[in-house]
């Protein structure tokens, strides 16, 4: 107890400090340059104490795998009096680029790496960026790219400031004074606060600050259109794209990937609730699932197991650990860090509410997101890549069907329901799911019945000698409770009626919630249903080596969140490193081994990718077999 005691103790202090940064030393900035043998430019900085590469690549606005790359020998840590050389970008390098590490893209902009076989048009259609704005941006862009090409592509609301910008006849910058507000500069410039701030968008941000730069007309005179909010036209999606297109091109790894990769963990870890936790009372010390602040730690931890073992295979990634509290204010907070806004990929924030509040924030800073329990719909206009991990209650019946037509072609199909305004929804879901050309089902196999609660009125539409299948989509537990029992009975208290084979199907998200759902009910009839959770333990090689490092680790076995974390965290850092950040365009092609459910994405839209695998499970035996 002492030692669950010290363990407890000693996570909650490492949580409490995640979200502390560390105190360095300021940096500043060398004016000394310096050139290469190829002509090329550098700051020549030297190391002083307390100084950190972080905070080096911050103050000079690099990264650390551009400094890295220009340093060769400072991949395990630098030391006090080294001197570095602080490569020197410009702004902006027209046409198609080279390499990330010879460019950083100004703010509101993203690089985008070509790959073999994508078109102009599709990362046109991909980003919502019109060609032509494209071209614009990269002056020696033309209709013929190449595979490695780099091209720059704005974020949406840079273009809506190009569009706004473009109202005006001319704009000259204007430094905001001592005595300036809104109402002052609407006096000299004629222009409201809504339009100041349309063609200025650090005012929103900052408010109206003295020594701020922003753009204003170049006269009085001028002619100021009226205020009118910009939108942007939507690129219609054509017939040359499609998902053969996306699979057959060559989707090739990258090989030694030395970018740094910013992760972002936002998790309801509630360390405000520390106080909470007794430890000076073994009396007074619960079970670990008794405590709130724990629900999510197991997540956090699978997490790091898993960019351990990505960091043997040479992952590079610094990760952002915030906790949210499950609060929408603490995560609107985070999300206006500006080291939230340099993150490549979060993960996170698990609660639905939260979720939309990050959503509203990535698509500004081309982050991309997975969502773990949440599904949602996503306007067309997004930046932002969206990736869903459950499946959809379609794709879930669909796994049902599939089961039905390639196991039991010669069934019998009965879905029950009660005329529930839920229930017909699932029912509209299966009834346009069971007569896909894909599967090979005959409708006179399938009979839709009302439930009154007697099972005595479904005979008439069983057969003997035959697999019933029962599909119900009834979501009351003393319903279902019953008709498990009433159908239980039928099969084994009835002589005359003991040849029927009876096998139940359900939505387990509704089901599995249910706590007095007899389990020799469920095992007798088979009942067959998906699930997005699922750890096969048969699978040795892979289940116990996780288990035991997990337990080396934090001295006890993983939950289902230990496993989704690890997952999670597993699959998109082998992507990042895989396929850098473009890896959206091969997930068709990514088969990374995952524990709990293999993931397999399908595009919906632009920016939103959804899992579509799950589980099929059978209890058998009283044993829970998968399927599928």
């Amino acid at each position: 107890m002492r030692q669950i005691t010290f363990t407890i103790f000693t996570l909650f202090l490492l949580l409490s400090s995640l979200n502390v940064d560390a105190q360095t030393t300021e940096v500043a900035v060398s004016t000394e340059i310096i050139k290469d043998t190829n002509g090329k430019r550098f700051y020549h900085h030297h190391i002083h104490k307390g100084e950190t590469l972080y905070a080096i690549s911050k103050a000079y606005k690099v990264t650390i795998d551009s400094i890295e790359y220009y340093n060769k020998g400072i991949t395990e840590g630098i030391k006090i009096g080294e001197e570095l050389r602080i490569p020197i970008y410009i702004a902006q390098v027209p046409g198609p680029l080279p390499t990330p590490e010879d460019t950083i893209a100004p703010q509101g902009f993203i690089y985008h790496k070509v790959i073999k076989g994508e078109t102009l048009y599709r990362i046109s259609f991909n980003y919502q960026v019109k060609i032509e704005e494209l071209k614009a941006h990269n002056p020696k862009l033309t209709s013929e790219i190449h595979a490695g090409d780099w091209i720059l592509i704005p974020n949406k609301e840079t273009q809506k400031l190009v569009i706004a910008k473009e109202q005006y006849d001319s704009l000259v910058d204007y430094k905001i004074g001592w005595f300036d507000n809104y109402y002052r500069l609407e006096k000299k410039f004629h222009l409201n606060k809504e339009q100041l701030e349309q063609i200025n968008p650090q005012l929103i941000k900052d408010g109206v600050r003295r020594g701020l730069t922003i753009k204003v007309p170049c006269a009085k005179n001028d002619t100021i259109p009226n205020f009118e909010e910009v939108v942007l036209d939507s690129i219609p999606e054509q017939e040359l794209i499609s998902k053969t297109d996306t699979i057959n091109h060559a989707c090739k790894k990258i090989k030694f990937n030395r970018r740094t990769y910013k992760i972002g963990l936002m998790l309801p870890l509630f360390a405000n609730l520390e106080k909470d936790i007794r430890v000076d009372n073994e009396l007074m010390i619960k079970e670990i699932k008794d405590y709130k602040s724990f629900r999510f730690i197991d997540f956090y931890e699978g997490a790091l197991l898993a960019l351990d073992s990505l960091k043997k295979l040479g992952f590079k990634a610094e990760l952002y650990v915030w906790d949210t509290k499950a609060s929408v204010s603490v995560t609107d907070s985070i999300c206006n860090l500006e080291k939230f806004k340099e993150l490549d990929l979060v993960i996170g924030p698990l609660y639905s509410k939260n979720v939309e509040v990050v959503r509203k924030h990535i698509g500004n800073n081309a982050i991309k997101l997975v969502e773990i329990f949440s599904q949602t719909e996503l306007p067309i206009d997004t930046n932002a890549q969206h990736f869903e991990i459950r499946s959809t209650s379609k794709f879930k019946y669909n796994e049902h069907i599939r089961y039905i037509n390639d196991s039991l072609p010669n069934s019998k199909i009965i879905i029950i329901h009660r005329n529930r305004p839920s229930e017909l929804s699932k029912l509209a879901i299966i009834d346009s799911t069971l007569f896909e050309t894909q599967f090979n089902i005959d409708s006179s196999r399938v009979s839709v019945y009302v439930y009154n609660n007697n099972i005595v009125d479904i005979l008439s539409n069983l057969e003997i000698n035959k697999t019933n299948i029962l599909i119900n989509l009834i979501d009351n537990e003393a319903i279902i409770s019953d008709f498990l029992r009433q159908l239980y009975l039928l099969k084994n208290d009835n002589e005359d009626e003991s040849n029927y084979d009876i096998m139940v199907m359900a939505n387990n998200i509704v089901w599995g919630k249910y706590k007095t759902l007899e389990v020799k009910y469920l095992n007798d009839l088979r009942y067959t249903y998906t699930v997005d959770y699922y750890i096969d333990y048969d699978d040795k090689d892979v289940i116990i080596p996780f288990e035991n490092k997990y337990y080396k680790t934090y001295s006890r076995i993983p939950s289902k969140l230990g496993f989704i974390g690890h997952d999670i965290m597993w699959y998109f850092g082998n992507a990042l490193y895989d396929h850098c950040i473009n890896f959206s365009e091969c997930v068709y092609q990514m088969n990374y081994h995952t524990m709990h459910n293999n993931l397999l994405f399908e595009k919906v839209k632009v920016g939103l990718f959804r899992n579509e695998n799950t589980n099929l499970l059978q209890y058998k035996n009283y044993n829970i077999i998968k399927k599928n």
